[in-house]
Parts: C-alpha cells; sequence; structure tokens
C-alpha cells in the first residue's frame, strides 16, 4: 500500500486554502488602509500641535486677532525643533519636510490645514 496522498485530496486542499484566502483578503487589505489613515490622522495631529506650540511660543509675531492667517513653513518648524525631518506623506511616500507649509487661520480659534508653499498668502491684517 502507497502512503500518500491523492491528487484528489491535493486539490481538496488547495480549493479550500483558496476559498479562505479569498475570503480574509478583503479584511486584511481593510486592516491596512485603515492603519495608513490612521498613521497620517496621526501625523496630521502632530504636525498640528508642533504650529499651534511654534505660533504660542512667538505671540510677538504671531498675535491673535480674528482674519489672521499665518504661513508656517516645515523647514521652519524643523529647523526651531517643533518637528522632526523627514515628514512623509503617505499617499505618495514623498518628503514634505521642505515643500509644505501649514496654513494656520484664526478665527475665533485656530484651524490649521497642510497646503503647498506657493499656495499659502498671509492675509494683511486691517
Amino acid at each position: 500500500m502507497n502512503k500518500g496522498f491523492t491528487l484528489t485530496e491535493l486539490l481538496a486542499v488547495i480549493v479550500i486554502i483558496s476559498l479562505l484566502t479569498i475570503l480574509a483578503l478583503p479584511n486584511i487589505l481593510d486592516s491596512v488602509r485603515n492603519s495608513k489613515d490612521d498613521v497620517e490622522n496621526v501625523t496630521f495631529d502632530i504636525i498640528k500641535q508642533a504650529a499651534n506650540l511654534y505660533v504660542q511660543d512667538n505671540e510677538s509675531i504671531y498675535e491673535k486677532v480674528n482674519g489672521n492667517v499665518y504661513c508656517i513653513t516645515f523647514e521652519k518648524l524643523v529647523n526651531a525643533d517643533y518637528l522632526k525631518s523627514p515628514i512623509t506623506d503617505f499617499e505618495d511616500d514623498t518628503d514634505l519636510t521642505f515643500i509644505k507649509t501649514v496654513k494656520v487661520s484664526y478665527y475665533d480659534g485656530f484651524s490649521y490645514e497642510i497646503v503647498d508653499n506657493d499656495k499659502c498668502i498671509p492675509k494683511i491684517n486691517e
């Protein structure tokens, strides 16, 4: 008597493993996508906190007046030790350090937005 698996048994095992993979793959991909989103949100929170601390530490430059828009480059935040370089953009894996600016707006509270350096134009106080 030969000891071993028949072709039918091997095919059955391959089909079962394939079905389990097909069922599990979407959940695994969703978990990876959610993890990337979580990391991106945490990174934005860190950048926002760094900009907030920078504005607070430089209150003589950045007065809290309604309608003010402040542009703080990532380079300035890194050079002042509020952020560590490199900062990675998770959408295209590029380094954000010197190509982005934190646009800080003050309208009864601070709001933050990450924009390209040339897209941040501070408003002149009236």
